[in-house]
Formats: C-alpha cells, structure tokens, sequence
C-alpha cells in the first residue's frame, strides 16, 4: 500500500548535498527496515542516477532520511523509499528537480 500523492520536492543545486525524508506514519506505527532508497530519472537524461545515493538510509521512528548528492541540472529524479514492517512492504515516492542556479 502506497499514498496515492508524490510530493515535489524543493530543487537542488547539482553540488549541494541534501537530506530526502519520508514520513511513513500514515501507514505505520513502527519501521522494520528500510528495504531500498532508489533514485531514478523522472524527466530529463542521466545515465547514473543511482549514483546520487550517499550512505545509508536513517530511521527515526518513522521518518527514513537518505541524503542525495549530485544530479544532473534540469533533471527531475524520483527518490523512492520502500520499508518492511514484519512481511508488508510500504513505499512512498517524491519527485525531486535539480537547477543549477
């Protein structure tokens, strides 16, 4: 079960590094694990999005923060979170626009 909205992030400059959050508390009390941060390109061109990925994914409760590095300017990328909760599995989705200002 996913929300039905994506949510369009803030843009990012390619060199910034910034943190991606996720508040799941609308679908669960409590996080498991975090199954996959993934970025993909929405609109645009990069042959690497998965690069943008720094670390590893953080649970606080039940937010899940993923910092994002890089990013091609006037790419839009899809930063997807999937969690586990015992044998579910959730997802939440944003859109996330990268401009170099």
């Amino acid at each position: 079960m996913s929300l039905p909205d994506t949510a369009v992030l803030s843009s990012k400059a390619p060199d910034e590094i910034v943190a991606v959050s996720f508040d799941f508390s609308r679908l669960a009390d409590s996080i498991d694990s975090v199954v996959s941060v993934a970025v993909t390109v929405h609109k645009g061109t990069d042959a690497s999005p998965a690069a943008m990925i720094l670390n590893t994914p953080i649970i606080s409760g039940t937010v899940v923060s993923q910092l994002i590095q890089g990013g091609l300017d006037a790419v839009f990328y899809k930063v997807r979170a999937v969690i586990a909760i015992g044998q579910q599995r959730y997802a939440l989705s944003a859109i996330l626009p990268v401009r170099a200002d």
